[in-house]
């Protein structure tokens, strides 16, 4: 990374981190917790390829880097920023995707879950090494599965969208969404108008 490279990525980890630590409790100035979080961190944002800052080589490895650390640290404009063209911006929503298809089924899903899953595309080790077109369909692969969750639940796509951002714990049955106030609060919002349907 080169210098202003190195220097907003710590910025942006020092966000990433205090915001982590308040969320678990943890001092902010307890270093060997710090560290330990980074190197965790730095290893999801690429697959497992780098776990420190020193291995990060390729423009594509630093802007994954910063998506992810941006994403921690609740910078939506930083996440805009290095997602703005579309290999970065597919990737996200493949690693979004993942999320959500992990939340509704409460297994963990990865890229390696998407490797397994459709074989037939012969994807490469890493989502970091997915050309673009795959990658796409990948996307939409994993968003007809993350649709047909909803549609089983009964549960419109967006509702389970905001349902995820404000923490909801899914659930396919209707009446336990009914009485859930964070399922509450994700569907009353559309139906006020406080939020556009995603």
């Amino acid at each position: 990374m080169s210098p202003a490279q190195t220097a907003l990525f710590w910025r942006v980890e020092k966000t990433a981190w205090e915001r982590y630590a308040k969320g678990c409790g943890i001092r902010t100035s307890d270093t060997s917790e710090h560290d330990a979080w980074r190197h965790d961190e730095l290893s999801q944002a690429t697959e497992g390829k780098i776990s420190s800052t020193k291995d990060v080589r390729t423009q594509r490895q630093y802007e994954a880097v910063m998506v992810h650390f941006a994403a921690l640290a609740g910078d939506d404009a930083m996440v805009e920023k290095f997602t703005s063209g579309p290999e970065q911006r597919t990737a996200w929503l493949i690693r979004q995707k993942l999320a959500l298809l992990s939340w509704q089924t409460g297994l963990e899903h990865t890229w390696d879950y998407a490797r397994g899953i459709f074989v037939q595309m012969r994807l490469p080790d890493t989502l970091l090494d997915c050309p673009a077109e795959l990658a796409q369909n990948v996307h939409t692969a994993l968003d007809t599965q993350f649709r047909r969750h909803c549609k089983e639940a009964d549960v419109r796509p967006s509702d389970a969208l905001r349902a995820h951002k404000l923490g909801a714990v899914w659930t396919s049955r209707k009446v336990d969404r009914d009485y859930d106030p964070v399922w509450q609060r994700a569907t009353a919002a559309v139906q006020e108008g406080v939020l556009a349907p995603a």
